[in-house]
């Protein structure tokens, strides 16, 4: 028993030399232009963003009259949201029209202190302008994190308020769409496949 490796009890077990990454967590190994598993699955990508695209179509047709650009933005991403990754937090019915309540609440709060400190005609190119949408924003992700309906187009909804102005219109609208894409995510995600 003169050897070491008798006096050292077992071998330890080898370790793997490969360790198997999962497909999805390893590099791609050069630049696509295209997802390289769009060829599997153009069919269920197509329906999605048909849907989408179906979905916002109704809903400004049935709020004609409102083509803001700003806010129509905000209702946009958050239909890309809803349809390209129905199955994350953020496409949750409570997230996608809380997310927007809150940023309606705080858009309408920003947007009247801004008219109560600067008047009714400031224009956009005045720093109370721009300080006022960029606190806006702010307030908002706040507002968000703190009532657990982080939704990040809803975000905008606050900018938009304050860039557009408060009116009723713009309001309806909003609450309106976010409303009917929770719905459409309810009554179809069975169906939907988060396409990222």
């Amino acid at each position: 028993m003169s050897r070491p490796e008798a006096c050292a009890g077992p071998r330890p077990r080898a370790l793997p030399s490969v360790v198997r990454v999962p497909a999805m967590y390893r590099p791609r190994p050069h630049f696509h232009f295209f997802d390289p598993q769009l060829r599997s699955r153009y069919r269920r990508d197509l329906l999605q963003a048909g849907l989408a695209a179906a979905v916002v179509l109704a809903i400004l047709f049935a709020e004609e009259g409102v083509t803001q650009g700003v806010v129509v933005v905000a209702i946009a991403s958050s239909a890309f949201t809803v349809f390209v990754i129905p199955h994350s937090v953020a496409s949750e019915p409570r997230r996608v029209v809380g997310g927007h309540l809150v940023g309606v609440g705080i858009g309408m709060a920003v947007s009247a202190a801004l008219t109560a400190m600067a008047g009714p005609s400031v224009s956009a190119t005045d720093y109370r302008f721009i300080l006022a949408g960029a606190g806006a924003v702010g307030l908002a992700v706040l507002a968000m994190a703190a009532t657990d309906t982080e939704h990040p187009p809803a975000a905008g909804t606050a900018f938009g308020l304050v860039h557009q102005g408060v009116t009723g219109g713009f309001v309806l609208f909003i609450l309106s769409a976010a409303v009917t894409l929770a719905l459409v995510r309810a009554l179809l995600l069975r169906r939907l496949r988060n396409l990222m």
